[in-house]
């Protein structure tokens, strides 16, 4: 389906409605604002001319109000670039399992601040009780996993851990492999 201009049919103070393929856009801050961006943002031909941006996004359910947050009650379905023409200087993590010793994986609690900043405890996105890393003990494994947002906390890069767990299992699987050796030998 092509890009066209966005052309409100109706504006209530919960959303909008009747946008030309029926999608329910949620009032964040200014929906007036928001036309007006996603107007200007498509060019005559129907294809993206600008950079669009709002405070937080709500798929499927409210909008957060935190600043860069994007939540949705189903699955976000993506793709990283992972192409090994795009990479160069590739070497295996040396010491996987040294560097996985150095991790906890914890429960924890959010503190209330968190979890008021972030709109409150639900059942989707904000629940007090959570699993996770550390940030600090992970930066100093894997700094490049870790990033300090604009606030000064530091946030962690979930999905890249899988590279550390894969090399920890070949590890493991050769260790396992010379301990059979000598049991066999």
């Amino acid at each position: 389906m092509p890009i066209t201009k966005i052309k409100p049919t109706n504006i209530s103070n919960t959303g909008v409605y009747g946008i030309s393929t029926g999608t329910d856009i949620t009032q964040n801050n200014s929906i007036t604002a928001a036309f007006n961006a996603a107007n200007n943002a498509l060019s005559s031909s129907g294809s993206i001319a600008a950079n669009v941006q709002f405070n937080s996004f709500g798929v499927g359910t409210a909008a957060s109000n935190t600043t860069g947050e994007i939540r949705a009650t189903n699955n976000i379905t993506a793709y990283y670039s992972s192409d090994i023409r795009l990479k160069k200087n590739i070497v295996p993590i040396e010491n996987a399992l040294a560097s996985m010793d150095k991790l906890r994986g914890v429960r924890f609690e959010w503190t209330d601040d968190y979890i008021e900043q972030h709109g409150g405890e639900d059942e989707y996105f904000n629940r007090r009780h959570d699993v996770g890393v550390i940030a600090q003990e992970l930066r100093e494994v894997l700094p490049e996993l870790v990033a300090e947002r604009g606030d000064g906390y530091l946030a962690v890069k979930y999905d890249r851990i899988v590279a550390l767990l894969i090399q920890s299992v070949k590890e493991l699987k050769e260790e396992i492999n010379e301990l059979k050796k000598k049991q066999n030998g």
